[in-house]
């Protein structure tokens, strides 16, 4: 899972989106990754499904918003 010391994590293969995808699929594609790792449809993996579930908040947070998406992507360029 990811921490401040792992790696850049790459939130369009999280959420299992195209770079190019609009808010809309952005929108729903995080919904139904939430829904998949929510910790009460995983009550064996509760700590590896709250941990997925901040992720998914974050990549939400940044993808949604037009200025901090083109942030990140910046940072995505320089890390590959």
């Amino acid at each position: 899972m990811n921490t401040s010391s792992d790696k850049f994590v790459n939130y369009y293969e999280l959420l299992e989106i195209d770079p190019k995808a609009g808010p809309q699929e952005v929108k729903q594609a995080y919904l139904e990754q939430v829904k998949r790792w929510h910790p009460d449809k995983n009550p064996d993996r509760t700590l590896e499904a709250e941990e997925k579930t901040k992720v998914l908040n974050q990549a939400y947070h940044i993808l949604a918003d037009a200025e901090r998406r083109k942030n990140y992507d910046r940072m995505l360029r320089l890390t590959r």
